[in-house]
C-alpha cells in the first residue's frame, strides 16, 4: 500500500457522516473505488488488524448486495460479515480476498491453455452455485476486473453490486446496468437478465483470455455502463 497516497487520502477524508460503530470498529484505509452511489473502502480492524472491505453509500443499493451474500455461502465468494448504519448511511463489511484481479494479472503476462481452463473451469462452478440458488442469482457483471486470481491460483468472484434474484414473473430488469463489452443484450433493456447472461459474459470472457492481446486487457470501471 503506498503510505503517500494513504496519507493524502485521509487528510481529506470526512467521517461525520458515517455509523459511529463502523469508525468505532474500523479505520479507513484506501478508498478502492467509487460507483453507482457506492464508496468502496479498505479497512483495518482496529482491535485484529485484519484488512476488509467496506461498501459505504447513503442509496439503498448495498442493502441487495448485503441480502445476497449473506445468503452465499461458496468459497469463491466474499464473506459478508457485518453491516453498520445510521439515517444516513449504510456501511457494509465483506471479506477482504487477496490476490491480483484478473485484468492486471493478463496486462503483465498472456495465461496459458492450462490456467485460463483452470480460470474458467473455477468461474463454471461458481455459476453453477449461483444459479442453483432458488430463486437463481444472476451476477451480471462477470469481467476480468471482478475476478481475483490469488496466488495459489484459486479464482475469487466479487462485486455483486448490480447482482439479483432471478424474476420469473419479470419481463425487463428494473435496473440496466453492465460492462461495455461484456454485458449480453438484455442487460440494455432488452429482456430480463437470466442465468443464460451470465453464461454470455463468460463466453465473451472466455475469447478474451484466448485471443485478447496484454495490451488490451485491461477493463476498468469507466467502461460500467448504467441506466
Amino acid at each position: 500500500m503506498d503510505r503517500t497516497y494513504t496519507k493524502d487520502f485521509l487528510r481529506g477524508f470526512d467521517d461525520s457522516a458515517y455509523p459511529d460503530s463502523f469508525l468505532y470498529s474500523y479505520e479507513v484505509m484506501e478508498c478502492l473505488a467509487k460507483n453507482l452511489n457506492v464508496d468502496t473502502f479498505l479497512v483495518r480492524h482496529r482491535q485484529t488488524g485484519e484488512f476488509r472491505i467496506a461498501k459505504c453509500s447513503g442509496d439503498p443499493m448495498p442493502e441487495n448486495e448485503n441480502h445476497l451474500l449473506e445468503n452465499l455461502h461458496h468459497d469463491a465468494l466474499p464473506k459478508y460479515i457485518e453491516e453498520h448504519k445510521n439515517a444516513n448511511m449504510r456501511c457494509t463489511v465483506y471479506e477482504y480476498v487477496q490476490g491480483l484481479p484478473l485484468g492486471s494479472l493478463c496486462a503483465e503476462r498472456m495465461l496459458d491453455e492450462k490456467s485460463i481452463l483452470s480460470i474458467m473451469t473455477q468461474l463454471c462452478d461458481v455459476l453453477i452455485y449461483l444459479h442453483g440458488q432458488s430463486p437463481p442469482v444472476i451476477h451480471r457483471d462477470i469481467k476480468p476486473q471482478n475476478i481475483i486470481v490469488e496466488g495459489s491460483g484459486k479464482v475469487r468472484l466479487i462485486d455483486f453490486g448490480i447482482s439479483r434474484e432471478y424474476d420469473a414473473s419479470a419481463l425487463k430488469d428494473t435496473v440496466y446496468a453492465g460492462t461495455q463489452d461484456f454485458a449480453p443484450p438484455e442487460q440494455f433493456g432488452f429482456s430480463q437478465t437470466d442465468c443464460r447472461s451470465d453464461i454470455y459474459s463468460m463466453g465473451v470472457l472466455l475469447r478474451w483470455l484466448l485471443i485478447g492481446s496484454a495490451d488490451d486487457r485491461m477493463v476498468t470501471d469507466t467502461d460500467k455502463i448504467t441506466a
